[in-house]
């Protein structure tokens, strides 16, 4: 990628920063995603089922929240 004469980046010479890891990490730590994990251990096919299996799991939640936030929506019109 190139701005005003300067290269900013190139493909294929993409690194992840190196991280300070903390002494304590939360569970919900997005260092602990199996897809990023396995993208840095350079296996892309297990990286891809692993981001599948993530979306599937947030596609499900979202839904969840609307069916409870329509049910709650629902009950208070009945208390009116």
């Amino acid at each position: 990628m190139k701005f005003e004469d300067k290269v900013y980046w190139k493909d294929g010479e993409f690194e992840y920063p190196k991280l300070k890891r903390m002494a304590f990490t939360l569970p919900s730590d997005s260092t602990f995603r199996e897809d990023v994990n396995w993208f840095k251990k350079k296996d892309e096919n297990m990286a891809q089922k692993y981001k599948v299996k993530l979306e599937e799991l947030q596609r499900n939640d979202r839904k969840m929240r609307e069916k409870f936030s329509k049910l709650e929506k629902e009950k208070d019109k009945k208390k009116k």
